[in-house]
């Protein structure tokens, strides 16, 4: 038995039982039992939470499914697993699996210019291949940004409207020099289910990914619907103060972020899709395999999932945000660890709590740098490229080790990784030497409270 504390994100130290479930005895399971339902209260009152639904499952033992709090504080309607949460951006992974099954089928094809499938997409003169619409890859135009989309997302005319929307704007990058993270590649990934599909993107989702896997608790959200068990979301005034959160007109988030689920339904969701029971074994390699930058700069995301690593072990997961709601799961493949979080308050990051359980079951990996840092002549100065929304302006200073200063924030010192890459929380900074001595910065970044993951290419 392995038996180590741990103190990880601010969460009260817990006892660690990394154990495999064949070998962990009664006594033992109801200690890490215990132990992942303290760290879980620890989080909810620290975020002082309306409410939250929880799930770990380490091959096929279920250590915790529990609830806390109110699915309706109003009513006093207390949580269950099978309340029903808005799950925001984890809606992505819904929409790129859509995209894969219709491959699987022989009615799509990935590698095909998303023209085939949307001829109407002004991609102005650039070959865009399908998968690239669920890497964040694509270069189109972010269009929740765009000018005339905040009065239209009160409205709700026909979806090609964003097509239109869409085609006035070049492309921001050309497609496969960046990733930033984008919707607008997952609402077009929607049109081409229902495009290709014949069915709404709604229903293609219900008849041949939720209904096949017993999960009736999850659908598209309605803000219009009847929903048996929904989670009511709140946020916080300026005061501080709970106050309900404000109504989302679901036809625009779409495949970008409109799905709702329980809890319940999330863990057989991942359970089938990381096991073989919704896709083909080389289809699902493909979903969850990033391809590399078109200069061969490697990636963290594919299929509107991040593969990453946490604390050391292989994770491939997401997380959400809508008005009102958080969501996060992670999935550890090399251990078949998966970790559920939702939440219908913000007060919290629930990949925190993701985090901390997973570390409790898997116990911290031995994770350090690999060798000594590299020669950083011609590192220092200031990098700028493009970002989500704007630009990002990168200070490095070399005087005494390796100081960042991201404009508008605080100077951070990062921890070396490996090779000419450093680490600051949940960012990655790499620099590139090109021919001519130029040094270029990769930025990766891996939020994951909010979901957004991207590798942003500066230059001095």
């Amino acid at each position: 038995m392995s038996i180590r504390r741990a103190l990880f994100a601010g969460l009260v130290p817990v006892v660690v039982l990394a154990q495999g479930p064949q070998t962990r005895g009664p006594a033992a399971r109801a200690a890490l039992a215990a132990s992942l339902d303290s760290a879980a209260r620890t989080h909810v009152a620290a975020g002082s939470l309306v409410g939250m639904s929880v799930a770990v499952v380490h091959r096929g033992d279920t250590l915790l499914n529990r609830s806390y709090g109110f699915a309706d504080l109003e009513h006093e309607i207390p949580g269950s697993d099978r309340a029903v949460y808005a799950l925001g951006s984890m809606t992505k992974q819904f929409t790129g699996v859509a995209i894969h099954h219709l491959a699987d089928r022989g009615l799509l094809d990935l590698d095909a210019d998303v023209r085939t499938y949307l001829p109407e997409l002004n991609t102005h003169g650039r070959v865009i291949p399908v998968w690239r619409l669920l890497d964040h890859t694509s270069g189109l135009a972010e269009y929740t940004g765009l000018a005339g989309f905040g009065a239209l997302s009160v409205q709700t005319p026909p979806r090609d409207t964003i097509v239109r929307l869409i085609n006035r704007e070049p492309p921001v990058f050309e497609p496969g020099s960046q990733m930033i993270y984008n919707n607008t590649g997952f609402f077009l990934g929607a049109m081409i289910v229902a495009r290709v599909s014949g069915q709404s993107f709604e229903s293609y989702l219900t008849d041949h990914l939720l209904k096949p896997l017993g999960m009736e608790d999850s659908r598209y959200c309605d803000e219009r619907a009847v929903m048996k068990g929904r989670a009511r979301g709140y946020q916080r005034n300026r005061a501080g103060a709970v106050v309900n959160a404000s109504v989302i007109n679901h036809q625009w988030p779409y495949g970008a972020g409109s799905m709702c689920g329980s809890a319940r339904d999330l863990i057989r969701w991942n359970q089938a899709l990381h096991h073989g029971g919704v896709l083909k074994p080389a289809t699902y390699s493909k979903l969850v395999s990033p391809r590399a930058l078109v200069d061969g700069s490697p990636i963290r995301y594919s299929g509107g999932l991040s593969i990453h690593r946490a604390f050391g072990y292989r994770t491939i997961e997401h997380g959400g945000a809508i008005d009102g709601f958080l969501s996060n799961a992670g999935f550890y493949p090399d251990d078949d660890l998966l970790v559920v979080v939702l939440q219908n308050d913000q007060a919290r990051a629930p990949a925190l709590l993701t985090d901390a359980l997973a570390a409790i079951v898997l116990g911290p990996a031995a994770v350090g740098p690999s060798g000594r840092p590299p020669d950083m002549t011609g590192f220092a100065g200031v990098y700028r490229g493009l970002r989500r929304g704007g630009i990002l302006a990168v200070t490095v200073d070399t005087a005494a080790g390796l100081r960042l200063t991201v404009e508008g924030s605080e100077p951070v010192v990062p921890v070396y990784q490996s090779a000419s890459t450093w680490v600051a929380g949940a960012t990655q900074y790499t620099f590139v030497r090109r021919a001519g001595g130029a040094v270029e910065l990769r930025v990766e970044l891996l939020w994951r409270p909010g979901g957004i993951y991207s590798h942003y290419v500066l230059r001095k």
